[in-house]
């Protein structure tokens, strides 16, 4: 399997460092937050010759960027703050190339000043976000990058049929989908994940470039609590079925495994997948 890390999971603090972790630990690419990762990194930093440092470094040690993540939030109701983050996402775009990344990936975000679901689940508040990334999709289409968007249930794109929607709007070669199957889940609907993770893939499974794959429990008191993968209640047989079947090159993401835990959660993940049958 393509396993990937997220950059700021490796106990290192700069590029050379986490690809010589990748190395180490046999993984296949780092999905790569540069601010999160690089703790001196600012904004308007990146120049090409600044981004093939980074390519450099990884090819040295055949590590891939499945990728460039640049988490804003497109759906935010500040002008001033919005135009912030659609110029730093731009930025991310428009190196992405030089860093040799596959894509550039957000979530959806949410309006107003604080993340309610209410107002995110609006028609209002999705004709915002849409607007918006027509805008990053245009500047990605001019410069021939992908961009991954990734659902989550609090935010403006919360399930398998919105982000279908959204995908058909903004119709464009240049847009891909980032699957995290526990990002469409919360304590009130786990018991539904067989079919919110087969609607995700009847809808857009074509359109997936990327699976972030962690796990869940619910603790004594009905809450969510993050638990390492295949070690929790996610069925995880089921989605790696699915790419066993259709995308067996897919990058998987384990997020929330720390070093201690990543050889482990690999032999454990690699384990299951060998496991099934097609």
């Amino acid at each position: 399997m393509n396993f990937s890390m997220r950059g700021h999971d490796f106990d290192a603090k700069s590029i050379e460092a986490v690809a010589k972790k990748c190395a180490e630990y046999g993984v296949y690419g780092v999905q790569l937050v540069m601010p999160k990762t690089l703790p001196d990194y600012k904004d308007g930093a990146f120049t090409p010759a600044y981004a093939q440092k980074i390519k450099d470094e990884f090819d040295k040690e055949n590590v891939k960027i499945p990728v460039l993540g640049c988490y804003i939030n497109p759906s935010c109701t500040d002008a001033e703050v919005l135009c912030a983050q659609m110029k730093r996402f731009k930025e991310h775009l428009k190196y992405a190339h030089f860093c040799g990344a596959q894509m550039v990936g957000t979530e959806t975000g949410y309006v107003g000043s604080e993340c309610n679901e209410k107002d995110n689940h609006t028609e209002q508040a999705y004709k915002h976000l849409l607007t918006n990334l027509k805008e990053l999709v245009a500047c990605a289409e001019k410069l021939g990058v992908m961009i991954g968007i990734e659902g989550v249930k609090a935010f403006v794109i919360n399930d398998p049929q919105k982000m279908r929607r959204l995908l058909d709007d903004l119709n464009s070669p240049n847009v891909l989908a980032i699957f995290d199957p526990i990002n469409f889940l919360g304590a009130n609907n786990y018991n539904d994940q067989d079919k919110i993770i087969d609607d995700a893939f009847n809808l857009y499974g074509d359109e997936m470039c990327v699976l972030h794959l962690k796990d869940f429990v619910i603790d004594a008191d009905g809450n969510m609590k993050s638990a390492l993968p295949t070690e929790g209640m996610l069925n995880t047989e089921k989605i790696l079925r699915y790419i066993k079947q259709h995308k067996p090159d897919m990058p998987v993401v384990l997020e929330g495994t720390g070093e201690k835990d990543l050889p482990r959660v690999m032999e454990n993940v690699q384990r299951l997948y060998d496991s099934i049958e097609i």
